[in-house]
């Protein structure tokens, strides 16, 4: 569990904090509570990481363990001291004891860049071996006195381009491009027809992230800017405002291919009951898709897409405040990650699993991913292993197949 990442975390803090305050009014063993209080959230928190025999006695948790001994002889030998003499000079040297590993970590990038040290802090000097260049007349940085908008399509490419050159360097640590946009904004507004007052329709919808070494893509979140970002429930949107959530769905074959495959993007489906005005943002990242790494594919773009009443077609759109009759239906339609390392290596049975689950459609698992299911869609292992080899033979056109 990741420190103070979720309100489960929180939750858990009650557990040794209520008892110890409990017991620092009533008793006076508290330590004896702190001690196993502080012994059960080391464990909860540095679970996935726990070892007693790492390979390394640089882990976290040992790090994390010979804190607590190391601040105890501190401590105790300046008591032994103070009941001999009293001296300021030993409480400084004691002070500064005290504060000696935390010092350590907040220097560490200087001398030790690759130490576990720095989990317990990051410091400005972290950071000084950086050197941020925004040359004014770029995309992050117009001239003055022009002004700069839409930050969320750009800072998080940038920050996609930052992370992905460090792939060669940690092939076994970098993920594949996300989505990188704001997301699927969803912004509906008019007068509603019940109160005469004016109503917005506004949700943030997420795409996907790309595949990891050793994992998929997450689906359907937000960019890394906007982690402080939700969307609005069905139910929410629903009962304030005149509109319908027909669908809220991920999207089949929207993920970019791989070993490891990127998260889906969503369709985000909405009819309006009343005459309104919808803002559709310009179909960003179309020719810069979420790119995979190491033979992976990209992902799929996203859009704004318009069906009228009496129309039979959907027809892409962009602009703000566009005018809209009753019954009109929107797709609000997000991104797609990349996909880390070659489709044809990924394993069978999980592509089987994308196809039950719906995530990729049985076409797309054979031509992409070279895998044969039969009618029950069970893998046809003989004719995966033949179809693969071809693939392999020719991979131009396995190229422009999963291109198209």
């Amino acid at each position: 569990m990741i420190p103070y990442a979720s309100f489960t975390y929180f939750g858990l803090l009650l557990y040794p904090v209520v008892p110890a305050v409990l017991l620092a009014i009533f008793l006076r063993r508290i330590w004896v509570w702190i001690l196993i209080a502080t012994l059960l959230m080391l464990t909860v928190q540095y679970w996935g990481t726990f070892n007693l025999w790492p390979p390394t006695l640089g882990q976290e948790i040992w790090l994390v363990l010979a804190y607590g001994p190391y601040q105890l002889v501190v401590a105790s030998v300046f008591l032994l001291i103070r009941a001999r003499i009293r001296s300021r000079l030993a409480f400084y040297v004691a002070v500064a004891l005290g504060l000696l590993p935390l010092v350590v970590a907040k220097a560490q990038p200087y001398f030790a860049p690759s130490s576990l040290w720095g989990f317990l802090g990051i410091s400005y000097a972290t950071f000084r071996a950086l050197d941020v260049i925004i040359p004014e007349g770029s995309i992050m940085m117009a001239r003055y006195p022009a002004p700069m908008a839409a930050w969320s399509i750009f800072v998080p490419t940038v920050v996609e381009t930052i992370v992905t050159s460090l792939a060669s360097a940690m092939p076994e640590k970098i993920p594949a491009a996300h989505h990188a946009l704001l997301g699927g904004s969803v912004v509906f507004f008019g007068i509603h027809p019940k109160s005469k007052r004016r109503f917005v329709v506004q949700s943030i919808e997420g795409g996907g992230w790309g595949g990891r070494p050793f994992e998929d893509g997450e689906s359907a979140t937000v960019s890394v800017c906007q982690g402080d970002v939700r969307n609005g429930s069905i139910e929410g949107i629903e009962l304030k405002c005149p509109v319908l959530v027909r669908a809220r769905a991920l999207r089949r074959d929207s993920a970019g291919a791989g070993k490891f495959r990127g998260g889906l993007g969503i369709d985000m489906h909405v009819r309006n009951f009343v005459d309104g005005k919808w803002n559709f943002e310009r179909a960003n990242r179309k020719g810069c898709p979420a790119w995979g790494l190491w033979g992976g594919r990209p992902g799929e773009s996203g859009g704004y897409y318009l069906r009228r009443p009496g129309e039979s077609e959907y027809r892409a759109m962009h602009g703000s405040h566009k005018p809209v009759t009753a019954n009109s239906e929107v797709i609000v339609r997000t991104g797609g990650g990349g996909g880390w390392g070659e489709p044809l290596e990924r394993d069978p049975e999980r592509v089987r699993w994308d196809v039950l689950e719906e995530f990729v459609s049985k076409e797309a698992a054979e031509e992409i991913y070279g895998v044969v299911l039969r009618e029950d869609l069970s893998v046809d292992e003989a004719a995966t292993r033949a179809l693969r080899q071809r693939l392999k033979a020719s991979p131009a056109k396995h190229a422009r197949t999963a291109q198209a």
